[in-house]
């Protein structure tokens, strides 16, 4: 292995006796109370009865099945059944029900069918961003996207210097007080050439003088090259769009414009909306200087909204880079008038369905997996066969999402989860048991985690989401054989993966679109 490796994560909550949280535990305590109650009394067939029960009971709560309790999918199963029999598994667009009226508009599907864009005007480098508000969830996102030479090429030395460049910008992602989430998607795409093919055509000369300067011959040579690479290379190549989005939750903006209002005397903000694309923009120009200055990226742009609505197009549809790159030379030219621009109202696909086993968009399906941390570490960098296609034609999306925790939250739950440690070491102690090394080195890393608050760095609970999205005119198996090729390149990688059954369609908007939808927080209705 090379490269830092990281290892200081545990289990979100540490289990109070055997690995069990107070809820099993309340559970199953609670269950034996009838297998002692006829015991007690002498009803010995009843106890036995309860007692079968009782392990039945066990079975339930306790035993995982591909990372759910049993009761967890009969709920989830009902639901969606119900759903699909009720239409609300099914979603059509307002254009392609001729219903659309405002371009600006955002139409997609659940559960994206509340975010609102707007645009933040400021006078830094980089003009314009997008700024999206989901009001369900009660966050507001920005999304930049990164040009960044990869890992593959670094030393072991170099490596460890992203992997130190990227705690440093986690911990002034905390810093801030700003940021609830830092995430950075990754869609690796099968390379359609257009943007190759117009670059071709906008640069090459016909003049008789370019060939005399140059040499026929080396025209010759250059054209032949370049023919060569558009016949061989561009069907086996695939081309990669790094993002990075930041998410910020509403209490904390509205907190920190309350403070600033009463720095300056005034009583509250005259324009609140205003007020949080400033604290907006200018937490991106801060969290984007640091991407820069420590995890080598070349150049950071902070999307504006049509550049962003070309983004959530190209998440839903594989060939739409085709078409705007027709239209955007076109307008480069100016031979005719072209609209190069997405409205947010054809964002989204015309038509999506959310199946157990997958998401359907339009002429395309998708199926997600989350990638579990392995116990022994993570390395930097090693997730990055998870993005080569099994297949021609295959899109492979690779999320990772550091949820950056604010001080007090972090010095709360790091309190709390060093005294279940101790509470579950004296609980073992007198029960006589002796734990298990996995759990000495759960509970050593919960203690050691204080230290290193104290010494300035920032508590997240980082999550990754690998998506793969084929065409549907394949076989009815290829999806299912798509998503063990997306399984083995995980396990490959050195981590474990679980399928995202019944829940396709939030991986998707997670995993896809770069619209800061986020599994560490539930919609309301707010």
């Amino acid at each position: 292995m090379t490269g830092r490796v990281y290892r200081d994560y545990q289990r979100d909550r540490v289990g109070w006796f055997f690995g069990l949280t107070g809820t099993q535990l309340g559970l199953l305590t609670a269950g034996s109370l009838p297998v002692f109650w006829a015991a007690h009394v002498g009803w010995w067939s009843a106890a036995f009865a309860t007692l079968v029960g009782w392990v039945g009971l066990v079975v339930l709560v306790v035993v995982p099945v591909r990372g759910r309790s049993a009761v967890s999918w009969a709920a989830a199963s009902l639901a969606h059944e119900v759903g699909h029999l009720l239409g609300w598994t099914r979603w059509t667009s307002r254009l392609a029900d001729g219903r659309a009226t405002a371009p600006k508009l955002p139409d997609l599907p659940a559960p994206l069918d509340a975010l609102r864009v707007h645009e933040a005007t400021s006078a830094g480098p980089g003009g314009d961003l997008a700024v999206v508000e989901d009001p369900s969830r009660r966050t507001w996102t920005v999304v930049a996207r990164l040009q960044h030479a990869g890992l593959d090429w670094l030393t072991s030395e170099e490596q460890d210097q992203r992997a130190a460049g990227l705690a440093a910008l986690l911990d002034a992602a905390c810093r801030t007080e700003l940021v609830s989430e830092v995430q950075v998607l990754v869609r690796a795409c099968p390379e359609d050439g257009a943007e190759r093919e117009h670059w071709l055509t906008e640069h090459r000369t016909h003049t008789p003088n370019a060939d005399v300067t140059t040499g026929a011959a080396a025209t010759r040579l250059s054209r032949s090259v370049h023919d060569d690479l558009r016949r061989h290379l561009t069907s086996a190549a695939t081309q990669t769009e790094t993002f990075l989005v930041l998410v910020l939750p509403e209490t904390r903006l509205r907190r920190q414009a309350r403070q600033d209002s009463h720095a300056r005397g005034a009583r509250s903000s005259a324009n609140p909306l205003e007020t949080r694309l400033q604290l907006l923009t200018a937490a991106a120009r801060e969290i984007g200087q640091q991407a820069t200055a420590y995890l080598g990226v070349n150049d950071v742009r902070w999307l504006d909204p049509s550049m962003l609505a070309q983004a959530c197009r190209a998440g839903f549809h594989l060939d739409a880079g085709v078409a705007l790159a027709d239209a955007q030379a076109a307008a480069r030219t100016g031979t005719s008038e072209v609209e190069a621009e997405v409205p947010w109202a054809a964002a989204g696909p015309a038509h999506a369905e959310a199946r157990p086993r997958s998401y359907l968009h339009d002429a395309w399906q998708s199926a997600s997996v989350s990638v579990l941390l392995p116990p022994r570490g993570a390395v930097l960098g090693a997730l990055a066969p998870v993005l080569a296609p099994g297949v021609a034609g295959e899109r492979r999306c690779l999320l990772v999402a550091f949820p950056v925790m604010t001080a007090t939250v972090a010095d709360r739950v790091t309190a709390s989860r060093e005294w279940a440690a101790d509470l579950g070491d004296g609980l073992r102690t007198r029960a006589g048991v002796r734990p298990r090394a996995k759990t000495r080195a759960d509970h050593a890393t919960a203690r050691g985690v204080d230290a290193k608050l104290v010494a300035g760095a920032a508590l997240c609970r980082p999550y990754a989401i690998a998506t793969t999205t084929i065409p549907t005119g394949q076989a009815k198996a290829a999806m299912g054989e798509a998503t063990r090729r997306l399984e083995a390149a995980v396990r490959r990688a050195g981590y474990a993966a679980q399928r995202l059954d019944l829940a396709h369609d939030t991986a998707f908007a997670a995993g896809c679109l770069p619209l800061g939808h986020t599994f560490t927080r539930t919609g309301s209705t707010s």
